[in-house]
Parts: C-alpha cells; structure tokens; sequence
C-alpha cells in the first residue's frame, strides 16, 4: 500500500509540473499579438528589430486610442487631404458622413509620396501607414477639423487597393 501511495504521489508530482511546464510555454508564446490585445505586447517590426509594431485596424483604435498612444502602428485606410492637412478615415462612408473624430492625421506631410498627395487632393484614396499614434493630437487650431489623433514619425505611406479573392497581392508592396 505504502508502494502504491508513493508511485501515485510521484505521478501526481510529475503530471502537475507537466501543466505548469505547458503552461508557462503557453503564456510565454502568447505575450505578443499583431494589436497588442490583452495587455500583451505587439509583434517585433521586420523594419527595425529593435521597436515594436501594432498591426491596428481603425476600430481598434478608435475604441481605445489610449492603447496605442505613443506606439508604432500600421493602419489602413483612405487618404485625403482638407485644409491643407492629410487625414485618414476608416472608410469612405465615415468621411462622407462629416464624423472628422474618426480621422488620424498625417503629421510629416513630406512622408506622403507626390503621386499619392496628388491623388489625397481629388479624392479619398486607399493606403496603408507606419507611424507613431498620439492619442492626445485632437486638432492644431489652425482647421476646424477636431480629429482622433495623429500620426507622427510617418515611416511609410503606401497604396493599398483592396486585393480581389485570388490575387496575391505582392505586386502592391
């Protein structure tokens, strides 16, 4: 009996520290996600190892922009420029409806390829952008735009046209 009793208290021993192996793997392997949910950090950035990159869509930010403030996004959406300012809206339907609250600007407008900026003047059009999100931005006073933020240290501004089912998409980047 004495036996039996010690054989089950060391496989009781060593299944318990199994979880707690599995589970320190798993936490570990879960404390970075592409957004940064959960109180985890964001993916390390393919252009600069050494920061960190939040891989946002609008809804998230717009539902905590506290989340990312200060933090190195990736954000997609349309691209226009008004009274002299480039601004960032989820969509054309939030742009046309007048919510100015769901637009970014674009701080370092020279960051903006010319064939881009002259596209942003006639009209919306879709992109994707690198930058430092700063939660607190909500206007300069010189436009009558009251905006959700903006985006300084712009690293990228490129053109990202929905890509059809069955297309790869790598001619775009």
């Amino acid at each position: 009996m004495k036996n039996l009793t010690a054989k089950l208290t060391i496989f009781i021993f060593l299944v318990s520290g199994s979880f707690s192996l599995i589970a320190s793997e798993v936490s570990n392997h879960q404390s970075r996600t592409v957004d940064g949910r959960f109180g985890t950090g964001c993916m390390q950035w393919i252009g600069d190892s050494s920061r960190d990159i939040c891989y946002v869509s609008f809804y998230r930010i717009i539902a905590t922009p506290e989340r990312y403030d200060k933090k190195l996004i990736k954000l997609s959406g349309f691209l226009i420029k008004m009274f002299d300012q480039y601004i960032i809206f989820p969509s054309r339907d939030s742009y046309e409806s007048g919510v100015d609250l769901d637009g970014i600007r674009v701080m370092n407008s020279d960051s903006v390829p010319k064939s881009l900026a002259q596209k942003a003047s006639k009209g919306l059009f879709p992109v994707t952008v690198i930058g430092v999100f700063d939660a607190k931005y909500g206007g300069d006073g010189n436009s009558p735009l009251m905006l959700l933020g903006s985006l300084k240290d712009v690293e990228v501004v490129k053109y990202a046209p929905r890509v059809n089912s069955g297309e790869s998409g790598n001619h775009l980047w």
